[in-house]
């Protein structure tokens, strides 16, 4: 697996990488899944809402 290092500039000149970044923020990101489980239920959550809507557009009545 390759690991892509990105560094983070902070105000007063230090540099850290992303890992560091996500360890200070308190996110999981030892695992693949760990960096995508919110993005993947933000998109469920979207689908849902989508189809939530849907139904109740359809519910509408229509003029003759």
């Amino acid at each position: 697996m390759n690991i892509v290092v990105f560094y983070d500039v902070v105000l007063f000149g230090s540099i850290r990488t992303g890992l560091q970044h996500l360890a200070e923020q308190g996110i999981e990101y030892e695992t693949l899944w760990d960096l995508w489980s919110n993005i993947m239920a933000l998109g469920v959550i979207a689908v849902g809402l989508l189809v939530i809507a849907y139904i109740q557009l359809r519910r509408i009545k229509k003029r003759k």
